[in-house]
């Protein structure tokens, strides 16, 4: 008899299905939820987000952050979305508590300002002001809603139905504007509404703006594939095997410097920081990242970000996108994370939530459609003095869920605290799975026993071994409940004995079904011979 041992659950995902059961890869079809960065190498979870704003009940196609001086000194965000409504939420209150997140509405709905499309926000200007990249033009307001002004440029000079997302550059602010850039100076004024002589290619979109790594650059994102509303169901954009291009401006010339292209991808999205670049569309395979020229990823059931749903955070690449979930037929919000997030953790891929519509109907099959937004609104932060937080890492996220079947559609606002803490009030119901070790002759396994830091009340989870049909083997599963099943709280440790028929591939799934947090140290499995 041998024993299986795994310590590692640092939990970067893999496509491959067998390997080292030790390997600390988890199964990319079925992980999601659990924390790789706060505890590395140890199996603990994430918390689970919660909807915020019930009055604002819409998609935010767009946000930014901003440090909010009077009349306190808060961290804000702004947003905006197809009702045409500028709103502000309250991060955390003013020397006081870290998880406000009250939102206000400054604005009645503004006539011919919809971005359903989607667009970018700037505060920008000699005298700062919101600027809103939308549907049909560019709306510019004031920070308490007042002066709004929704087609700063000339209805002629204008391409309506595109996205238009926006850059600040060399002391100007530029937008999108089909296939080529408006530009406006800080004073406010409209400069050009075709900055670039001549503008791109007849037939392509421009998906996303943002500067080179070293900043000498505009980098324009353009694509073949133009952006459809966020209540659509159906992206026949995103469907097409198509060419895209990124350019690169220096913000002086006519024109654009140079190009690269992309030949059959579809791109959406960009973002850059520090020394690197990473870009996301579609393709035959579904969504594809890559850094610079070179593809470093593939998801195959992932739609592609939006341009608002990817960013950075550290060292690492983080975006959200309708993902879907084959065991169910549905499509769920999938937050992911690219990267190496610091020296104690492996470079890789990581899924941190898969997020389920907020009204799930399961006859009706209810789903999310869209992420239009995703972004990191605040930090972890201590109080002088005191034992308490003052401020917490924390996400802010917004989709487009389709409900009852589709006889409607409506948006939600969601916050996510990424580095759970002391604040940590419920837990995602994730699940970690490790690869299938394979075997020269099939095995039988006796006893499993999984070793934890003390268990508390609230504690929950499954443990299933995985066979050849990479499903659960029947009679290796066990659930674990502090308070029955001989499990009291402030255990170590449990065990149990599986009835199997013999296999020639093991792996293990373990399944957080509780309401409070738990950390895995070690797992152990008993292997013995069972035929050829």
């Amino acid at each position: 008899m041998n024993t299986l041992v795994i310590t590692n659950f640092s939990g970067r995902l893999t496509r491959s299905a067998y390997g080292d059961i030790n390997s600390g890869f988890a199964k990319y079809d079925s992980s999601y939820g659990y924390d790789p960065f706060t505890k590395p190498g140890r199996l603990t979870w994430l918390e689970r987000p919660s909807v915020i704003g019930a009055t604002l009940d819409f998609p935010l196609t767009m946000a930014k952050v901003r440090i909010q001086n009077a009349p306190s000194s808060v961290v804000a965000v702004y947003g905006y979305g197809p009702d045409n409504r500028l709103v502000r939420y309250n991060v955390n209150a003013s020397g006081g508590s870290p998880d406000v997140d009250t939102g206000s509405i400054l604005t009645a709905g503004i006539s011919g300002a919809t971005p359903e499309i989607g667009g970018r926000m700037q505060f920008f200007g000699s005298t700062e002001r919101i600027w809103i990249g939308h549907d049909g033009n560019v709306l510019r307001i004031d920070f308490d809603g007042a002066n709004a002004n929704p087609s700063v440029v000339g209805a002629a000079s204008i391409t309506s139905g595109v996205p238009r997302p926006s850059v600040q550059f060399l002391d100007n602010l530029y937008f999108a504007n089909g296939t080529n850039l408006i530009e406006i100076g800080s004073a406010g004024t409209v400069l050009s509404s075709a900055k670039l002589s001549p503008g791109f290619p007849v037939g392509t979109f421009i998906r996303d703006l943002d500067l080179t790594p070293d900043g000498n650059y505009v980098q324009i994102t353009v694509s073949r594939i133009n952006a459809i509303s966020v209540f659509q169901e159906i992206d026949v954009h995103a469907m097409g095997s198509t060419d895209s291009f990124v350019f690169y401006w220096n913000g002086t010339d006519a024109t654009y410097t140079t190009f690269r292209s992309y030949a059959g991808l579809g791109l959406t999205s960009n973002t850059s920081f520090s020394d690197l670049n990473y870009l996301a569309g579609s393709d035959l395979s579904g969504t594809a990242l890559y850094q610079n020229s070179k593809r470093i990823l593939t998801l195959p059931n992932v739609r592609p970000p939006s341009s608002e749903a990817m960013f950075s955070i550290g060292n690492m690449v983080g975006f959200m996108a309708p993902e879907y979930v084959s065991d169910i037929g549905q499509l769920h919000a999938s937050l992911f994370m690219y990267g190496q997030y610091d020296n104690e953790t492996p470079q890789g891929l990581y899924r941190l939530l898969q997020v389920q519509s907020s009204t799930v109907s399961v006859s009706n099959q209810t789903d999310v459609l869209k992420t239009p937004v995703c972004l990191p609104v605040s930090n972890l932060f201590y109080k002088t003095n005191t034992a308490s937080v003052s401020g917490t890492g924390k996400m802010y996220f917004s989709t487009s869920e389709w409900i009852d079947g589709g006889s409607s559609d409506r948006g939600f606002i969601y916050k996510f605290r990424a580095v759970p803490g002391v604040l940590m009030t419920s837990v995602v119901g994730g699940v970690w799975e490790s690869q299938n070790q394979m075997f020269s002759k099939k095995v039988k396994v006796p006893e499993v026993r999984l070793y934890t830091e003390p268990l508390v009340g609230g504690n929950q989870f499954r443990i299933e071994l995985i066979g050849s049909n990479n499903g659960s083997i029947a009679g290796g599963n066990q659930t674990f409940t502090v308070g029955t099943d001989s499990v009291v709280s402030g255990s170590d440790y449990v065990w149990y004995n599986p009835v199997i028929a013999p296999t020639h591939t093991l792996g293990f799934r373990i399944t957080n079904l509780g309401v409070a947090n738990w950390t895995g140290i070690k797992l152990e499995a008993d292997v013995a011979e069972a035929g050829k």
